[in-house]
């Protein structure tokens, strides 16, 4: 008996450190990017709820951490987990931190506990009523919101906001969209902290850089600043790829293996394996809507996909407000691509041809080829250039057109007279007379019969 009675006090204590834990402020690691400004504009901002919503890696723990230590107003914390995704352990997890945060509160969290107490019908009422009568501010931050998927779990946290008073604040933090902030907004209830807001400025990568003992001059910073998009984890793993392997910070890519084990562990290894599929198949595109994901998958639920995405924020950015176009993060494209290569290589060119499909039959024959010259269709990529190389040189894309040849390559060209007089006269333009000269000798020995797609009357007439 004694045996027993020790295991238990033995497990009680180790609960009790347990929940310790998960409602105690983290320590905050030295010479940390200061998130001054974003923590003053949401204490002054008066919404008794704070929304904190971003990809993994932005800083949203930083900034929680980092605000519980400017406070004045005492503070209660709790850090979520798988396991508390229950609606009566969050309530108890929430009046426990209040109850630290206002000691004299401590029976609240008896209020709204045991057998027989409904969450949502007597203890989430119980706790609203209690935070709406606490004898001073206080600050309620819950970190990792998004380990709760239950509706009960977010009907809770609903109807315990409704109870924070004025002067005091509600601040939440998640990698997906918050579901009980929806109705707040429309009351101007809210202050949402997004990913562009959390982003860092070259002010801010150089500080990480500092710390990590790097080297970075302005102007790198500028450029890894730019190919990071300010995202914080990619900022500090690219000072360690720099630190461990010497090499340009402005060559950080998304499948550098710090990176991608890092947006596998955090992102893509969450999603399920249609979701994977779709995000890697898709990253061969630079730009997404619905009825462009459905020509590459075969399926009709690309659009409904890509609201489900831009939700979980998965390095997703909208690029209009009618939720239409979409673009991801160049890293996390990068990192995609690089799954795409490693899982399904033999599927690349034939994404890529459905691409250009859609994109033709959508009268966008610039970004057809750009997909096309991921194929063999050498044939048909012949014949779009040669419609869009004058049209892409008047409106000023010289370095487009020269890139467009490039790729297609000297043989392509020699075998199409017309594109071989396009590309001497862009040499012309150019100012590359011996690119001219070479060009216009291969022009001058061809033979060609048909109407030539670059808007002339003849090839006699063009090469003339």
């Amino acid at each position: 008996m004694e045996d027993a009675g020790e295991a238990a006090r033995t497990a009680a204590g180790l609960d009790d450190v347990l929940l310790d834990v998960k409602l105690s402020v983290p320590e905050l690691p030295p010479r940390l990017v200061s998130r001054a400004p974003l923590i003053e504009a949401a204490r002054n901002s008066g919404a008794p709820s704070v929304g904190i919503t971003a990809p993994a890696g932005y800083g949203k723990s930083t900034l929680l951490a980092q605000w519980a230590e400017a406070e004045d107003r005492p503070v209660g914390w709790v850090s979520l987990d798988r396991l508390d995704d229950d609606s009566s352990a969050l309530l108890v997890l929430l009046a426990s931190a209040y109850a630290r945060a206002v000691p004299d509160q401590q029976g609240v969290v008896a209020d709204v506990s045991g057998l027989g107490v409904s969450p949502l019908g007597r203890a989430a009422p119980h706790l609203a009523a209690a935070l709406s009568r606490s004898p001073e501010p206080f600050v309620l931050m819950v970190d990792d919101l998004h380990e709760l998927h239950s509706s009960a779990c977010h009907d809770v946290l609903s109807v315990v906001i409704a109870g924070v008073p004025a002067g005091s604040q509600l601040v939440s933090a998640s990698r997906v969209e918050q579901p009980h902030l929806a109705r707040l907004r429309a009351s101007g209830a809210v202050l949402d902290v997004l990913g562009p807001d959390l982003a860092l400025d070259v002010t801010g990568a150089e500080q990480i850089f500092t710390a990590a003992q790097v080297p970075l001059t302005r102007d790198q910073a500028m450029v890894v600043t730019e190919r990071t998009e300010g995202w914080a984890a990619g900022l500090h793993l690219a000072a360690m790829i720099a630190r461990d392997t010497r090499q340009d910070v402005s060559s950080i890519s998304g499948d550098d293996r710090y990176v991608a084990d890092y947006l596998y562990r955090e992102s893509l290894s969450h999603q399920d394996e249609a979701t994977q599929r779709f995000l890697r198949r898709t990253a061969v595109l630079d730009r997404l809507c619905g009825s462009l994901c459905d020509a590459l998958s075969g399926d009709t639920d690309g659009q409904d996909r890509l609201l489900a995405l831009e939700g979980s924020n998965s390095f997703l950015l909208p690029l209009d407000r009618r939720r239409e176009w979409y673009r991801y993060h160049p890293l996390y494209r990068e990192f995609l691509l690089g799954e795409l290569r490693r899982v399904e290589p033999e599927v690349v060119a034939k994404l890529h041809l459905r691409a250009a499909d859609w994109f033709e039959a959508n009268e966008s024959s610039a970004m057809a080829l750009e997909h096309l010259l991921n194929t063999s269709e050498r044939d048909r990529c012949v014949q779009i250039a040669t419609q869009l190389v004058l049209p892409t040189y008047s409106a000023g894309q010289m370095s487009t057109v020269r890139r467009w040849l490039s790729v297609l390559g000297d043989s392509a060209i020699e075998e199409h007279p017309p594109l071989a007089v396009l590309a001497a006269w862009m040499d012309v333009l150019g100012g590359d007379p011996l690119g001219a000269q070479r060009w216009a000798a291969v022009a001058e020995a061809a033979e060609y019969d048909w109407v030539p797609m670059d808007g002339t009357a003849s090839f006699e007439s063009a090469r003339a």
